[in-house]
C-alpha cells in the first residue's frame, strides 16, 4: 500500500512518499481507501505520509506526519470517480495543504475528525 513498510517492536508502518513540485499547481494522488481500511484492521498499525517538497531552486524540503494530522485530513477529499465499481474510492491531498505541512507544520491531532474521516470511509 505505501511505498515503504517497516515493522517495529510495537507497531507496523506504512508510510506512503508524496512529492509536491512547489512552482506547479498540483493535487496529489493519496490511497485506496479499500487498501487504507485493510491496512488500518491490522492491530497496532500506523499509516505515515512522507512529504517531499521541492522548490524552483531544486531545494528540497521534507515532513513526516501521520495520516490524522489536522492539516492533511483537512486537505484530504475522498473521491469515488476515479475508483473502479466496487471501490470505496480514493483519496486525493490538497496540494496547498501538502506545502503547509512542510513549511508550517502543525503537529495537532482533532481526535473528533480523525474518527469522523475514518467512520466517512467506512461508508464510502
Amino acid at each position: 500500500m505505501g511505498d515503504y513498510e517497516r515493522k517495529f517492536e510495537h507497531y507496523l508502518t506504512e508510510t506512503d512518499i508524496k512529492t509536491k513540485i512547489l512552482f506547479l499547481s498540483s493535487n496529489p494522488k493519496g490511497y485506496n481507501i479499500d487498501k487504507l481500511l485493510a491496512f488500518l484492521s491490522e492491530e497496532k498499525s500506523v499509516y505515515l505520509i512522507y512529504v517531499v517538497a521541492i522548490d524552483e531552486n531544486r531545494r528540497i524540503s521534507t515532513r513526516l506526519c501521520s495520516m490524522y494530522n489536522q492539516q492533511l485530513l483537512s486537505g484530504t477529499r475522498i473521491i469515488k470517480h476515479w475508483a473502479g465499481r466496487n471501490s470505496s474510492g480514493v483519496t486525493q491531498y490538497d496540494g496547498r495543504s501538502l506545502e503547509e505541512i512542510v513549511f508550517n507544520f502543525d503537529k495537532s491531532i482533532d481526535v473528533v475528525a480523525a474518527q469522523d474521516f475514518v467512520t466517512k470511509c467506512l461508508r464510502a
